[in-house]
């Protein structure tokens, strides 16, 4: 693009609705690098966490409803359990439940409106398993050979840390992390953690 407006301001010919254009697509591309270089930095020096005894219902529905006016589907945290007590860090974990909503809502299947996404919870005897998903378009077996592996992403913006990043927060979170997916029908990401003990 700069290219571009270089050589039409060396030949004089650079309309204004041109010009405003370009510029707008390099400001939003300057934006895409930079949430990128702010992606790579977090994940390089993610904070040592800070467990604390959560509700991990209240931590969830915290994240849900940061999606509550997404136009690119519907975000629905079901649960039967008033408290579920964790020992976690609840902002880098809220954070990891973001960012596997924030997938599950981009993975939309062509001619689909908007991708459905629930959430629920389970209890083991010592743990608790939360279940988020989708309908969307799933992924096939080499995306999902990749999918936990840094700066790997299928999106033309992404930084492929996101779910690398997840992973990590519920590893220091003593839990696991893995998924079920196919294609046309949707992914299913499952998380374990501990339950708190006293």
């Amino acid at each position: 693009t700069l290219q571009q407006m270089e050589q039409a301001l060396k030949s004089g010919d650079i309309p204004h609705e041109k010009s405003a254009r370009s510029v707008d697509v390099l400001l939003k591309q300057v934006e895409i690098l930079n949430e990128i270089a702010v992606s790579f930095s977090t994940f390089a020096n993610m904070p040592a966490p800070s467990p604390a005894k959560t509700d991990l219902a209240e931590s969830i529905q915290g994240a849900v409803n940061l999606f509550a006016a997404d136009t690119q589907g519907s975000v629905t945290y079901k649960s039967n359990d008033e408290r579920v007590w964790v020992l976690i860090d609840p902002t880098s974990f809220s954070r990891a439940i973001s960012n596997i909503i924030i997938n599950a809502l981009q993975a939309r299947r062509d001619g689909q409106r908007q991708v459905e996404v629930i959430i629920t919870t389970s209890q083991t005897s010592g743990s608790v398993i939360i279940t988020i998903r989708d309908n969307g378009k799933g992924m096939n077996k080499e995306v999902q050979e990749k999918i936990f592996q840094p700066q790997f992403t299928t999106k033309k913006s992404g930084s492929g840390l996101g779910l690398a990043m997840t992973r990590q927060i519920i590893t220091q979170a003593n839990g696991k992390i893995w998924f079920e997916s196919t294609v046309n029908n949707g992914s299913t990401f499952f998380i374990e953690v501990p339950l708190y003990k006293a």
